[in-house]
């Protein structure tokens, strides 16, 4: 469970902060040898990459192609449930906008787009190699 900070959100497991930067907060643990914390906010920050997005939806990508019929199955079969539910988006890239157009008849599910690629349109940013929710915290990953 995280709890919000000024500029941060805050474990409260493990009082381990995790920065918020452009509106995004960063869940990259301190031990990750991967990837840090300060190189994907500074990457952030710079914001050169955000430039290249407005021209991305011109640009062919190079991303992993979704198909349209089996993700149009899933949002149905998942949206048949009740209340709310959280889909979990890894590795979303520059598919956004492609994604919210697929899920746009079913309200009730919400989707939370997550990536390491600081060029990514990523609602977080996080390491699919060790991610920072519980169990259950989504109804389904993409």
């Amino acid at each position: 469970m995280l709890s919000e900070g000024a500029e941060s959100l805050v474990c409260v497991k493990c009082d381990e902060s995790f920065p918020i930067v452009g509106g995004h907060p960063i869940l990259l643990s301190d031990n990750n040898k991967l990837f840090s914390k300060k190189d994907l906010s500074e990457a952030l920050l710079t914001k050169s990459n955000r430039s290249k997005n407005r021209l991305r939806k011109y640009i062919p990508t190079i991303s992993v192609d979704l198909s349209q019929d089996k993700l149009a199955l899933f949002f149905s079969l998942i949206a048949s449930q009740t209340g709310v539910l959280h889909v979990l988006v890894v590795g979303c890239g520059t598919q956004k906008s492609h994604l919210d157009n697929l899920r746009s008849p079913y309200d009730n599910v919400r989707l939370v787009y997550c990536d390491i690629d600081s060029s990514s349109w990523s609602d977080v940013y996080c390491d699919a190699h060790n991610f920072p929710f519980d169990c259950g915290s989504f109804d389904g990953v993409i």
